[in-house]
């Protein structure tokens, strides 16, 4: 299961980061984290579990696993 669109960069900016910073951090480039973000892309199993700490969710929450809307800790 791929995630939804829009949902990494919905909970990019609540955690308050830039795409720029994001992409610093999984150590890809800022055009990788748009076509995430987008689903264009699938992303590497390694940088769920990466994206879901830098982003404060449980990887089950960045993945659509979590129906809830609140956000559990990593």
């Amino acid at each position: 299961m791929e995630l939804p669109p829009n949902r990494i960069e919905i909970l990019r900016l609540d955690a308050g980061l830039s795409r720029v910073e994001l992409a610093v951090e999984c150590k890809v480039g800022e055009a990788t984290i748009k076509r995430w973000e987008r689903g264009e892309t699938a992303i590497p199993d390694e940088q769920k579990f990466r994206i879901a700490d830098l982003l404060h969710v449980s990887p089950a929450h960045l993945m659509g696993w979590d129906r809830s809307d609140t956000k559990a800790a990593a």
